[in-house]
């Protein structure tokens, strides 16, 4: 992609004003800063308008702090010079700030996991013995050692198991005794309490009993479903830098062809104040 050239700079910054004027009785004064350069140390210039306001509001007469930062309404008021640049804040010589993720995103129905309403978004393993309609839940890390099992020898997965009880070991200064849980040697050979699968011996006993005389079925059940969400027009085309686009015009192709023209807007934007691009 052709972008126009600029040159890294770490500290290029022009101040506009003061300027003072009056709004419900008390009198301010603005100034207004445009910085393109690199000072965060990312790698490319970025563009930067904000302020600094003062007020009188003491009746002491000193100038005291009011507001700071981004006060762009400000800014156009008392520097109608600044206008253009207002749109372009926080543009680099590589482009608006995320340009093609956050246009497309604002532009979609798709939620922020990329999912329309109602989609899946995630599973989970639901083990059935025999014909019980009834999902047996597990822990996600002993559901996947049993279906490598199953795969790996499938007559007889389970027929070696034995159940190991880990004794709760306390903290320093602990008093309080926990009872032990549970596990499978074959599983886990050196677990430690709070990795045990089972609360009890009698839970660790049945699991078991199940796993070796039961046949099992393993099913991928949904978990979790995209919430998606409405286009955001106006969102869409502030981070494109598109004040004139439609839904429509969203699009990876449309958006990477405007982008050179658009950055040699910016370019002309930045030296129509002396500043170097």
């Amino acid at each position: 992609m052709n972008l126009p050239k600029s040159v890294l700079t770490k500290n290029q910054v022009q101040a506009f004003g003061p300027k003072t004027f009056t709004r419900d009785g008390y009198e301010y004064k603005i100034t207004a800063h445009v910085r393109y350069d690199d000072s965060c140390g990312n790698g490319h210039n970025s563009l930067g308008v904000t302020a600094d306001v003062y007020s009188r509001k003491s009746g002491q007469g000193r100038w005291c702090e009011d507001s700071f930062g981004c006060q762009h309404e400000l800014v156009v008021e008392h520097f109608p010079e600044l206008a253009p640049l207002i749109k372009f804040h926080l543009c680099s010589s590589d482009g608006p700030m995320h340009y093609l993720e956050n246009s497309l995103y604002h532009a979609s129905d798709r939620d922020h996991n990329g999912k329309l309403k109602g989609e899946v978004r995630s599973y989970e393993t639901s083990i059935f013995f025999n014909d019980v309609p009834i999902a047996m839940k597990a822990k996600d890390g002993l559901v996947k050692w049993m279906k490598k099992r199953t795969k790996e020898t499938p007559n007889k997965p389970f027929y070696d198991l034995t159940i190991s009880e880990i004794a709760y070991v306390p903290r320093e200064g602990e008093s309080y005794k926990f009872e032990p849980k549970y596990t499978f040697a074959q599983y886990q050979e050196n677990a430690t309490w709070y990795q045990c699968p089972f609360d009890s011996k009698a839970e660790a006993e049945q699991w078991l009993a199940a796993l070796q005389q039961c046949k099992i079925t393993f099913m991928e059940v949904p978990s979790a479903f995209g919430e998606g969400k409405e286009p955001n027009l106006e969102a869409a085309r502030s981070a494109a830098i598109w004040p004139e686009a439609s839904l429509e015009d969203f699009t990876k192709e449309n958006l990477e062809a405007r982008l050179p023209a658009l950055m040699k807007e910016f370019k002309a934007v930045i030296e129509s104040l002396g500043l170097v691009y």
